[in-house]
């Protein structure tokens, strides 16, 4: 159990200023070295991944009261904003893990990638049709997507998947055959407290009663207060564990680019990292 007491205002100005200083120069540091690196399609969607992490961060930033980039005058404390760009943070690195973990095989991989782009497809298909799009829009994805239907379906790693998921995953509706639940609680920065922090950001996303009925005279008004300080100050500690894993995951599989031109971000980002 947390410890929501330990959750002071320097607490947070602390775990604030590892963010900042430490993962967030990391994360850019690795991001401006990454650009044209010639490398496989697995790959190119990692850095596309980690390329949007990098962006959500700075936004996160902005949403950070005592931040550089924000007027000291302005402390607006807007726990559910740090919330949603939290999860969305934590998302993109679980689908950049389910690329890039070490431990799949090729076989592994190009059925990750086939499903991909069957949702990709499919998504495209579903809101073009939804915009009410011209028949000369909608064929070439009505002719297109039993090609990769069939693509999928002849992957060996997708034929040993349960009857039932292949049945389901070839509708085109879900991009990976793993949950963020699954993803979550295997990372060995997450594991067992992944569950309850995903569902602490996810009711502020989604708006539910446990987002907005605690609201009161002092909280969720934007003031500073001992709530809205733990939760804020636990978002920033989860998201700087998620980034700076993506900063030494970019190192891995980049050694040669990466890992030998930013030692200097990769161990600021093992130091935030442990922090």
């Amino acid at each position: 159990m947390i410890n929501k007491d330990a959750y002071t205002r320097s607490h947070y100005d602390a775990v604030r200023l590892t963010y900042e200083f430490k993962a967030l120069v990391a994360v850019a540091g690795v991001s401006e070295n990454a650009g044209g690196i010639k490398t496989t399609t697995r790959y190119i969607r990692a850095t596309q991944l980690y390329t949007r992490m990098t962006l959500s961060a700075f936004s996160f930033l902005r949403l950070l009261p005592g931040s550089s980039i924000r007027d000291k005058s302005d402390q607006l404390w807007d726990w559910a904003s740090v919330a949603c760009i939290g999860r969305n943070i934590a998302e993109m690195y679980h689908v950049f893990w389910y690329l890039v973990d070490p431990l799949i095989s090729t076989e592994e991989v190009e059925m990750r990638i086939a499903l991909m782009h069957l949702h990709l497809n499919s998504e495209k298909y579903r809101l073009y049709k939804e915009w009410g799009a011209e028949k000369a829009v909608l064929l070439p994805f009505e002719e297109g997507l039993p090609q990769d239907r069939a693509r999928l379906n002849t992957q060996p790693a997708f034929s040993i998947l349960p009857e039932g998921q292949r049945a389901e995953l070839l509708k085109g509706k879900k991009m990976m055959h793993l949950t963020h639940a699954q993803i979550g609680a295997s990372l060995p920065f997450m594991n067992r407290h992944f569950k309850p922090i995903y569902r602490l950001f996810s009711n502020q996303v989604h708006s539910t009663p446990m987002a907005y009925q605690s609201q009161s005279n002092s909280r969720g008004r934007g003031g500073e207060n001992e709530a809205e300080i733990f939760y804020v100050t636990l978002a920033v500690q989860v998201v700087t564990k998620y980034l700076t894993a993506a900063v030494i995951e970019m190192a891995r599989i980049f050694p040669d680019v990466i890992g030998q031109s930013c030692k200097g971000f990769i161990e600021l980002a093992r130091i935030a990292h442990e922090e």
